[in-house]
């Protein structure tokens, strides 16, 4: 029987993600394959396209919390929970992961004997390549939608925001050291 630490990353809290709901995916998974699961590390509001798994800092509490419990692997609920940055940089992390910290990467969206196959192998290629093609057609998506209300007259971007007097004074102050605020 072998531990593993749930690490459960979601990129934003305002869309109905949920670390909680990829804990309801992971436990039913290690029941099965007989993984004893340790105390979920969630990283909330980062980005597995943005960020290699090493600059985040809830990944690498949840690897040393791994390693310090003696566990031999993180879990995550599929691949794209861990990167979105295509096969490559996947691989890279994964062979990092066992380097620093002695880890394997487990996916509870296949089985535990598949783990380290020729066809897990293929499979995890395949996840990681369509999820870095999901993030660059979104991306394509969303600057399209905001060309189209910037030429519909729309605001684009976060709502301006209200200065407080002291913010206003100190904006002064910057700009009339010639600094931006």
């Amino acid at each position: 029987m072998i531990s593993a630490l749930p690490y459960v990353r979601v990129s934003t809290d305002d869309r109905g993600q949920d670390a909680e709901r990829q804990i309801e995916v992971i436990r039913p998974w290690a029941a099965r394959e007989g993984v004893t699961l340790l105390d979920a590390v969630p990283d909330e509001g980062t980005s597995a396209s943005k960020t290699d798994p090493f600059e985040r800092p809830a990944f690498i509490e949840a690897c040393e919390r791994a390693r310090a419990a003696g566990a031999a692997a993180l879990v995550v609920e599929c691949s794209d929970r861990f990167s979105r940055q295509g096969a490559k940089l996947d691989a890279w992390a994964e062979v990092e992961l066992e380097r620093r910290y002695g880890l394997r990467l487990l996916r509870a969206d296949k089985p535990l004997s598949d783990h380290g196959s020729m066809t897990a192998a293929v499979t995890d290629t395949i996840h990681a390549e369509s999820a870095r093609a999901w993030v660059v057609g979104h991306a394509s998506k969303v600057r399209s939608g905001m060309a189209k209300a910037k030429r519909e007259g729309k605001h684009v971007g976060r709502p301006p925001k209200v200065l407080t007097a002291a913010e206003l004074t100190l904006v002064d102050e910057l700009r009339r050291e010639g600094k931006g605020w």
